[in-house]
């Protein structure tokens, strides 16, 4: 199947691609959402104007994230961390065992925490990179780096670093590499990792995978399938050979290879560089490399994966040049200037590949809007009463939404706090849904009251003892009302804690 890719690389084979890129992008990135705005009766309200604006991708665009207090003063820090979250959603931690672990047991845990808890403040997805790896960056630094990890080291290394941040990394590079350092297989290494977090993306990273297709690692990959080992996404790293501008039509070439194995696609490591030196590849773009070339060849190679359905990852490999693995490798100069190709990929994430929209709602209260799937604000605006809402534009999802516009409280209900307004982030449950349930991290006990549109309570449940740190509450609506609208009042200690729309249909 590889032998077969048939590729040109030729200016007019890449603008094509370039072109039917954009015609995918709106096929497979974007979905319909449709949002129900309802009166304080439960009825539609016509004429209303919602304003819809995206908030973040739910396609992952990363970085490594190495460069986090690397330097030496607090403003340069700063101004790297600003630049990093004004372009992406999504990081990946170094946890290279030569460096993390000097002294068996003493990990160096207290860093990567740092990362956790900055790039959990501002929304950031995290990958663990690498658990293992057969070289000498990847042995245990209390070896001196000297050795393979055992079998059991691996196990203990796989399991404390999917439990420490279990829920806070939630995507690993598992086993680096696997086909060029072969020492390490991985079948048990995958298996103990989704033993120790079930919920976490298993990734299999290599690379020279878009240069020559790595059949090597397609068959690996298959194999495991067929043997029932646990993995999540292919990563494939895209900077091998270094001077490289891969073709686009071989690029899609790759990437439809790879999806064959019906997984997830993330290019895991880019870096086409910007220092002037020879490019080879698509070499109608230049002889050699440059900023400007850099910024057109990075653009050109995002869009062709983001159009792609089974990619759902990209990243730059370091982002500034002061610390990247390849000379001029980095979005930023070695002032933290944003270079040319930094520019580039901001306003395509940022503005062309972004939704922000108005709409307005029809006699049925109903409003339509298209946009790129991920998490949006929505305003209703009507007769001078507003609700801001939070939705989640999801791939495969019927991503139906209600507002509930009034301008006075529910009576009886009294549910206080965000003013009047109420509204549902997709809590609508339907069909084989039974149960409408509150997860509460506390030790403290809880009331939920359950109202209907009038202000009737027809349901109240307090909370038993909890149990390690959770408690849960549970309502069989369907054994107990009538489809409709009710609101689940949260009470802790008689003194209101929250509150959730629910409808039943």
């Amino acid at each position: 199947m590889a032998s077969a890719l048939v590729v040109q690389g030729g200016q007019t084979e890449e603008q094509a691609e370039i072109a039917a890129s954009a015609m995918r992008i709106e096929t497979n990135r974007k979905g319909i959402g449709t949002i129900t705005v309802l009166n304080g009766s439960g009825g539609p309200l016509d004429g209303t104007t919602i304003q819809v604006e995206q908030q973040e991708h739910d396609f992952l665009f990363g970085c490594n994230i190495y460069g986090f207090n690397y330097f030496p003063d607090s403003a340069r820090n700063a101004i790297y961390k600003q630049r990093f979250d004004s372009l992406f959603n999504y990081a990946t931690a170094k946890l290279y065992w030569c460096g993390y672990e000097r002294t068996q047991g003493s990990p160096d845990t207290a860093s990567t925490n740092r990362i956790v808890a900055w790039c959990s403040s501002r929304g950031i997805k995290l990958k663990g990179h690498p658990i293992l790896w057969g070289t000498a960056a990847g042995f245990p630094g209390y070896t001196n780096c000297s050795r393979l990890p055992t079998a059991l080291e691996q196990k203990q290394r796989i399991n404390e670093l999917l439990t420490w941040y279990k829920d806070k990394i939630t995507i690993w590079d598992v086993v680096n590499e696997p086909t060029h350092f072969s020492s390490i297989p991985i079948d048990s290494p995958h298996v103990w990792a989704h033993t120790s977090d079930s919920s976490a993306k298993l990734v299999v990273n290599d690379y020279s995978v878009m240069y020559n297709m790595r059949p090597a690692l397609w068959n690996m990959l298959n194999t495991a399938s067929q043997q029932g080992v646990p993995w999540d996404a292919v990563g494939i790293q895209a900077h091998e050979p270094r001077t490289r501008a891969f073709p686009l039509d071989y690029v899609r070439g790759v990437l439809d290879w790879y999806d064959s194995l019906h997984k997830e696609v993330h290019i895991t490591e880019f870096t086409p560089v910007s220092i002037d030196t020879p490019l080879s590849g698509a070499t109608w773009r230049g002889a050699r490399w440059n900023p400007q070339v850099q910024a057109k060849y990075a653009a050109d190679f995002y869009r062709v994966c983001f159009a792609h359905p089974a990619v759902t990852a990209i990243t730059w490999w370091d982002l500034c040049d002061s610390m990247s693995w390849l000379r001029g490798g980095g979005l930023l100069d070695s002032h933290l200037l944003p270079k040319p190709a930094y520019d580039s990929l901001c306003r395509l994430i940022r503005t062309v590949w972004h939704t922000d929209t108005t709409v307005l709602s029809g006699v049925s209260g109903d409003a339509n809007f298209k946009g790129f799937y991920g998490t949006y604000r929505v305003i209703a605006t009507k007769g001078g009463t507003s609700c801001t809402a939070s939705v989640h534009l999801e791939k495969g999802k019927q991503n139906q939404f209600i507002i509930y516009l009034t301008s006075t409280n529910t009576e009886r209900g009294q549910m206080p706090g965000a003013g009047s307004n109420l509204a549902i982030n997709n809590c609508i449950v339907s069909g084989s849904d039974a149960l409408f349930f509150l997860r509460l991290a506390s030790n403290a006990g809880f009331t939920m009251n359950v109202y209907d549109l009038k202000g009737r309570k027809v349901w109240s449940h307090r909370s038993g003892a909890a149990i390690a740190g959770e408690l849960e509450l549970l309502w069989d609506f369907k054994k107990q009302v009538a489809t409709g609208i009710y609101f689940a009042c949260l009470l802790q200690n008689n003194k209101y804690a929250g509150k959730k729309m629910v409808v039943v249909r």
